[in-house]
């Protein structure tokens, strides 16, 4: 008894095994034979509702599990200006169906690649809302993108770099589980760097995409964000982003707790909008409120307004954002009164949140002229004052 027990235990998993292969082998012998590539590039144009090109290597991969992979993925009507271009992808695919004769994409990587939002957009209303009536948002169990480059459709020379990106259990109207890291790029130069858990919720047709951010980190330099969440949500045909953020602290870290709301509205087609931000600072009660508009410019972006109230005192002026090897922020402010004795202790202090932008740590060149038609200081009463910090600031460079 012992014996047959014993050749059963041995017998079993080896023919298990064997099936295995058997299977595996017949699936690598379907891929060769109805020519894999061509089915993979039909299978993915059917499920994006777009041309999907695969024109270099393409590989059949037996182990770890069955799948293909390759070289030179396009995706878009354009084969010069692809939507999407991808230098190296793997899918793993199911083994069952694919005995069937059928391909059932569990997971998906690509790596090396790039995004041009610019080749997926139509000019006109009528078809923008028919390329996004063409567009099938896939299932997707599992999708990997490493090393993405995602160029802003302004024509501006700057980008986000997808360092990663992890996206599962993906279809149509569900919350799905969404991790990323992003660099922001000026030319070569890294502006600022986010990494974030979130879900993403995608409307069919693209009518509306929504992110909830559970966790997000936010670095600029030496300056630091952590702890924020909050709601991106974009409709196309309004052509407005919107934003509502609140964050835990602000590093360098202290023990207590700032909290701001921030509003964004922005253009799809031009990328110009505005910024309304609401700040309290720990342990203090008066609310700092600030607001800014921009647009896109050929030499960086124009702010042709900026405004910040605190305290029943206001500053305003407008300026820019110059981009380029060097950064630099150029702004032109003025306010009616300032009294510098009931403003002081409403200021983060020397640990806090301003300790970067007074010092040789903000990481952009900062150019900045106050005028103040009345300033109280120490008892004294100073008229038509002016101070500055760095150089003069000059924006001509947008007028060109």
């Amino acid at each position: 008894m012992n014996r047959k027990v014993k050749k059963i235990a041995v017998i079993v998993p080896l023919a298990l095994l064997l099936i295995l292969f058997l299977l595996v082998l017949a699936a690598d012998a379907w891929l060769e034979s109805s020519h894999g590539k061509n089915r993979l590039s039909a299978a993915l144009t059917d499920g994006l509702g777009m041309p999907v090109r695969l024109q270099g290597e393409f590989d059949i991969v037996l182990f770890p599990s069955v799948g293909v992979s390759g070289t030179d993925l396009f995706v878009g009507d354009s084969a010069t200006a692809p939507f999407i271009r991808s230098g190296s992808y793997h899918a793993s695919l199911a083994l069952l169906p694919l005995i069937d004769g059928q391909l059932d994409i569990l997971a998906f990587s690509a790596a090396d690649g790039s995004i041009d939002p610019g080749q997926f957009r139509k000019r006109d209303t009528d078809s923008a809302k028919a390329s996004r009536a063409g567009f099938r948002l896939p299932e997707v169990t599992q999708m990997q993108l490493e090393n993405f480059m995602l160029f802003l459709p302004s024509g501006e020379k700057g980008s986000l770099l997808i360092d990663h990106l992890e996206l599962r259990e993906f279809k149509a109207g569900v919350k799905s589980p969404l991790s990323l890291a992003l660099t922001l790029l000026s030319g070569q130069t890294a502006l600022a760097s986010l990494e974030a858990l979130s879900s993403l919720s995608v409307e069919e047709n693209l009518d509306w995409i929504s992110l909830d951010l559970e966790e997000l980190e936010l670095q600029l330099d030496s300056l630091m964000l952590e702890g924020i969440s909050g709601q991106l949500s974009w409709q196309p045909d309004q052509a407005f982003l919107e934003a509502d953020f609140s964050w835990s602290r602000l590093l360098p870290q202290s023990a207590d707790t700032d909290s701001a709301r921030l509003s964004l509205n922005l253009s799809s087609e031009t990328l110009a909008g505005s910024i309304e931000l609401e700040y309290l600072q720990a342990g203090q009660d008066e609310v700092l409120e600030a607001a800014l508009e921009f647009r896109p410019a050929e030499q960086g972006i124009a702010i042709p307004l900026a405004g910040i109230s605190l305290a029943g005192m206001n500053v305003s002026g407008s300026g820019c954002l110059l981009t380029g090897e060097e950064p630099s922020l150029h702004l032109m402010m003025s306010s009616g009164r300032i009294d510098m004795e009931q403003l002081e202790p409403l200021l983060p202090g020397d640990t806090g949140a301003g300790a970067g932008l007074g010092g040789g740590d903000f990481p952009i060149d900062l150019n900045l002229t106050l005028s103040v038609q009345e300033i109280l200081a120490a008892g004294a009463t100073v008229r038509e004052a002016e101070f500055s910090m760095g150089g003069r600031p000059d924006c001509s460079l947008l007028e060109d």
